[in-house]
């Protein structure tokens, strides 16, 4: 295009309004291809201000404009006219364009140029030979370790227990200074789930609970079946095996002897030595009364050595419990030094459990070993904070630094259990939320939503505000923030843009308010979320929102107040230039109207999806990549780059790091401390006062630790112990706790950049926009505002204390 032509006659009457040379855009677009272009040149063509530099820069500006590929440099056919004073005139279609190309080379989607960096190498090699030894030192930690790096087979850890049968696992026969068991048991289903509930296993039949053929003269077998009962035979028969991709373990089997669903059992854990001089066992136990018989370790023989820990078993989920035994555990007057030693696992009620173990002997370092993890976390965000070192980088050396304590504790996991740490669901939402959005901004829909919002604020910029953030609040209570955020950031980004302003104090005052207003129902954040599952034979999808609903807008008031007051100078008044800003958005218009239709029905029916999760239960990420996937096979299916393009990798791997990190320090047993001290502190209230403490503990406790934790982990650490909590004749309602807990895990994520997934999603899109918050500058603001919004909701929950 040349630079006194007029808009393409194409583009003339979609774009009536130009960018003038001096303009922001252009500004952009000249400094741009004066260091990429220009750079590109000839050396006899780089003197500043020549007629042919200045040629080819225009004509490389031009192959930009026409979308194609890296134009040829070569000498102009005017360029001796290039001194003359043109006023260069572009479309809005050629700045969508140049825009697009500035994009890629911002953010290194084209080859940069490689700039030339002399020095000494002899002083390079050695200065960097730190590198080296590092990397030295990770091979050789690595070959030290092959023992501890064996990765068990499928199964290999994976065992079952009976109440007929104590299991036996052999263990050193060294003193023991510092036990460390991880035991993760299967899902306990009843009786009446197994005969009579709906899929999700393989029925298998025990040979034993086949029906024999009719008992003959001399047939022992048949004759020693014939007496079983009708409720030991039903219950040996149908046995479920589940598999569990979380945890890969086989589901447990109930085996209760009346027809009512039994409760879940608790596992015995013991440390026991056998007794040589105790009376042989009893004789077996009769097969007609082999499910219904209870049988406890001593009557083997086994003495116990230490007291006996307890893992309790959960109704349709899987339940970890790390224990431990010290040495200080031990009594002394019944270990014998040198003797066999055994973890001995058994049951106090009629059934089966499957479940897996891994013990180590840690020594003295067992002891600090949360705190270790804990450091490893704090050095994570003080890196973070920084910013000498991208977020994605801390992710991941906080991950290797967990790791490595895994591998020390002799816990090395398999790359399969690695990958079963990741949150598929958050992963596939963003993939698939972040492809469909791309393909709605080049329709151009976020523009035309701008140019209405705009106008309907008619110059009022408080007024736009208070809009724009109730409306992310309300979207947020029945999507999940991430998806409301990648769906509304576009829009605030365009419109700041169109107007000259910066979008990051309303985008991040938008983010806050997403993950206020995704407290008001249980699908509107991830906390909710789990706690709605693994509680939902005591609360419903309405009971969030009748308790949570009216706190979440109580909390919104004070919150709306501080975000207009800190941002009072972007946020509030009058547009300065309100009638330039419609001026230059009333051209906005669909680009694409076939693109435009598809990627709007597809959006429109992945939304409905989400909104009816109550109804079918699947995890909303199925229909984010669902769509995404019909969306590009039908408007581009052999484009693969360009499609990809949209996804923010850099979060997405980020999120990976994140959770393997935390994920290995629940593993380790750092979150399982911070819980057990949530426990002790609620015990040590007064009877009459406990339910207040409660609150306020579970309260306070959840936001500070959501703050620099994400949620999702402990949130799953902590409803195990809400349950218990509330079983355990402490006067405490489940409801009041769990409330409790959905509040802080909720609104402290609002207190750090990582305490939210919907926080990264705001800041990846800001970083895209060239916006860059800070971690300081993100609590300066998220820190008041936490304390704001807990507060409030402190005084709202002190209802279900009176």
């Amino acid at each position: 295009m040349a630079p006194n032509d007029g808009p393409a006659p194409a583009e003339a009457d979609k774009a009536p309004e130009v960018q003038q040379e001096g303009s922001p855009m252009w500004r952009r677009f000249e400094g741009f291809f004066r260091r990429h272009s220009f750079n590109a040149l000839d050396p006899a063509q780089r003197e500043a201000g020549s007629p042919s530099a200045a040629a080819a820069a225009a004509a490389a500006a031009d192959g930009s404009l026409s979308g194609g590929q890296h134009a040829h440099h070569h000498e102009h056919p005017h360029a001796s006219h290039a001194h003359d004073h043109h006023e260069p005139r572009i479309s809005h279609r050629a700045e969508v364009l140049v825009e697009a190309r500035l994009d890629d080379l911002a953010h290194d989607h084209l080859v940069p140029h490689v700039e030339h960096k002399p020095g000494v190498k002899r002083r390079a090699l050695l200065v960097n030979s730190w590198v080296l030894l590092v990397a030295a030192g990770i091979l050789a930690i690595t070959i030290v370790s092959v023992d501890r790096l064996h990765i068990a087979e499928p199964l290999q850890d994976a065992h079952a227990v009976t109440s007929a049968e104590p299991y036996l696992v052999p263990i050193n026969s060294g003193p023991i200074d510092f036990l460390y068991i991880v035991v993760v048991g299967a899902p306990w289903y009843g009786a009446g789930v197994l005969a009579g509930g709906k899929g999700g296993g393989v029925h298998v039949r025990r040979l034993l609970a086949e029906r024999p053929p009719a008992a003959g003269a001399g047939d022992p077998l048949a004759a020693a079946a014939a007496p079983m009962s009708a409720a030991a035979a039903a219950a040996l028969g149908l046995p479920a095996l589940r598999s569990l991709p979380s945890r890969r373990v086989l589901a447990a089997a109930a085996a209760p002897a009346a027809a009512d669903e039994a409760p879940a059992p608790k596992l015995l854990v013991s440390l026991m030595q056998r007794n040589a001089t105790a009376p042989p066992p009893a004789a077996a136990v009769p097969l007609a009364s082999l499910a219904e018989s209870i049988v406890t370790p001593q009557q083997l023989g086994l003495v116990p050595i230490a007291p006996v820990r307890s893992c309790q078993m959960k109704a349709g989920a899987a339940a970890r419990c790390l224990l431990d035994f010290e040495g200080r555990d031990i009594e002394q007057a019944a270990y014998s030094p040198g003797a066999d030693t055994y973890l001995v696992f058994s049951m106090e009620q009629p059934g089966q459990v499957a479940f897996t173990v891994h013990a180590n002997e840690l020594g003295g370092f067992g002891r600090a070993k949360n705190w270790v993890a804990l450091a490893i976390l704090l050095l994570m965000l003080v890196g973070i904070a920084s910013e000498r070192v991208h977020r994605m980088y801390c992710a991941f050396l906080g991950a290797f630094a967990m790791m490595s304590l895994l591998l020390w504790m002799n816990m090395t996991p398999s790359l399969e259990t690695v990958t079963s740490w990741l949150d598929e669901s958050t992963l596939g939402l963003l993939f698939g939320m972040m492809i469909l959005v791309g393909q709605l901004k080049n329709t151009g829909l976020f523009e035309v939503l701008c140019a209405a919002t705009l106008r309907a604020c008619r110059g009022r910029l408080w007024l736009l505000s208070i809009m724009l953030l109730y409306l992310t609040g309300v979207v947020s209570a029945f999507l999940d923030n991430v998806t409301t955020m990648l769906l509304l950031g576009p829009i605030t980004i365009s419109l700041m843009h169109t107007c000259g302003r910066d979008p990051r104090p309303l985008l991040m005052a938008q983010v806050l308010f997403s993950n206020i207003g995704g407290t008001a129902t249980m699908v509107g954040d991830p906390p909710n979320i789990i706690i709605g599952t693994a509680l939902s034979k005591h609360l419903g999808f309405v009971d969030f929102i009748v308790n949570l609903a009216p706190g979440v807008i109580i909390a919104s008031l004070p919150a709306l107040a501080l975000l207009l007051l800190f941002y009072r100078s972007t946020l509030l008044g009058a547009f300065p230039n309100y009638e330039a800003c419609v001026k230059a958005t009333s051209d906005y218009r669909i680009l694409d109207w076939d693109l435009m239709a598809k990627a709007g029905y597809i959006t429109v029916v992945v939304v409905i999806g989400f909104l009816l999760h109550p109804v079918h239960h699947l995890d909303p990420a199925w229909y984010a990549i669902m769509g995404a996937v019909l969306l590009v096979v039908s408007v581009a299916p052999m484009e693969v780059e360009e499609v990809l393009h949209a996804v923010e990798w850099d979060m997405l791997l980020f999120f990976a790091a994140q959770f393997v990190m935390v994920e290995a320090a629940a593993e380790i047993g750092m979150i399982d401390m911070l819980a057990g001290w949530l426990e002790a502190a609620i015990r040590a209230a007064p009877p009459a006062s406990r339910t207040i403490v409660a609150i306020e503990i579970m309260l306070w406790a959840s936001a500070v630790i959501s703050g620099i934790l994400d949620n999702i982990p402990y949130t799953i650490t902590m409803v195990p112990v809400i349950e218990y909590l509330a079983a355990a004749g402490l006067g405490l309602e489940l409801r009041t706790l769990a409330w409790a807990l959905a509040f802080g895990a909720c609104f402290g994520g609002n207190a750090t950049l990582i305490g939210a997934s919907a926080n990264i999603v705001t800041i990846t899109l800001l970083d895209k926009s060239g916006h860059k918050v800070s971690f300081l500058e993100w609590m300066k603001v998220g820190v008041p505002l936490t304390i704001v919004t807990v507060g409030a909701a402190n005084l709202y929950m002190l209802r279900y204390a009176f």
